[in-house]
Order: structure tokens, then sequence, then C-alpha cells
């Protein structure tokens, strides 16, 4: 348990210095925005952000899961149109004992 509050720390801590740099650099492009408008807007997208990036990983992480349950040997494979000719032959030399 602790090594996840440790994650969601650094992970508000990220979103926290990531808005207030933003935040300065907007206060040149806007200047007639308050400061806590555009930190609140800021903080807001990099919490959307990074929640898609951490649904993303768990999409991959689940369907990679499903794949290698299903006989797959490795998922990265799946941008060829078969198994290399090399474990093809490992494979056969594997069965045929």
């Amino acid at each position: 348990m602790k090594r996840r509050s440790v994650f969601i720390s650094k992970l508000i801590l990220a979103n926290f210095t990531i808005g207030i740099v933003v935040v300065l650099a907007a206060k040149d492009l806007a200047p007639s925005t308050s400061m806590w408008v555009s930190l609140t807007y800021v903080l807001g997208g990099t919490a959307i952000f990074s929640v898609a990036i951490l649904l993303s990983m768990w999409l991959k992480f689940v369907v990679n899961q499903f794949l290698l349950n299903a006989g797959a040997i490795d998922t990265q494979w799946l941008w060829f149109k078969s198994d290399p000719d090399g474990l093809k032959a490992q494979n056969n030399r594997g069965t045929s004992h």
C-alpha cells in the first residue's frame, strides 16, 4: 500500500510542477487571466492527461495478458505475419521429442 501512495504523491507533485511552469508561461500569453484560473485549467488538463495515460497502460496490460494466456508466444510478434523461422524450427524440434 505504501508503494501506491508514493506513486500517487509523485504523480500529484509532477502535475503541480508542470502546472506551475505552464501557468508562468501563460501569464505572458494572457495577462488579463487570473493566475488561479490558469492554474486550475492546467492542473485539470494534466490530471486528465495522466488518467488517460494510466488507462491506456492498463488496457495494454490487460490485452497483452489475455493474449499470453490464450497461447501467444510474445505480444510483440503480433506486428509480423508469422513467427520467425528460427522460432518455428525450435518449436518443431521441441514437439518431435
